[in-house]
């Protein structure tokens, strides 16, 4: 998966969102146009494949999580090199839904920064267009996990997107 449609620029905070405003409306509708050409078999089978990979992502932020306050909690070095090697298997279950580290350590700032801070509207609102356009990015890939498994043809202009 490529990072080439978000920028770093997206996620530095600016005075105006309108841009990343009509990103998250390109992606809405191209998701949305692509999940409708989809048979209901194929749709169950991708919210069966997001749930599972919700799972694996539930994990992964409880785990990094636990790794950021672990100093604080007194965590032995052991202790320590035990959390660091689950982070290893759970990044390495999420590449494996074809995601890279860079989407994982992404998603993870926005929603961390979404449930943090107090925001002003416009980074309130900045977070919640990245983070509507990565759970789209996210969709994209699964989607395209569970087309390419039957076999078929593909026709998905996903590096666009992503």
């Amino acid at each position: 998966m490529s990072d080439m449609y978000l920028t770093e620029a997206d996620f530095n905070f600016q005075s105006d969102n309108a841009e990343l405003r009509e990103k998250a409306e390109n992606i809405v509708n191209f998701t949305s146009s692509v999940l409708l050409d989809l048979s209901d078999e194929d749709i169950d089978a991708i919210k069966q494949l997001e749930d599972i990979f919700l799972s694996l992502q539930d994990s992964l932020f409880s785990n990094s999580d636990t790794i950021l306050k672990s100093k604080r909690l007194g965590f032995t070095e052991e202790d320590k090199k035990k959390l660091d090697e689950l982070q290893i298997i759970l990044l390495d279950k999420w590449k494996e839904f074809g995601f890279t580290e860079s989407f994982f350590h992404r998603l993870y700032q926005v929603q961390r920064q979404l449930n943090g801070s107090e925001l002003n509207a416009n980074q309130s609102e900045r977070l919640d267009l990245l983070f509507q356009i990565l759970n789209e990015q996210k969709t994209l890939v699964i989607a395209f996990n569970v087309m390419r498994s039957k076999d078929r043809p593909v026709i998905l202009d996903v590096e666009e997107y992503m």
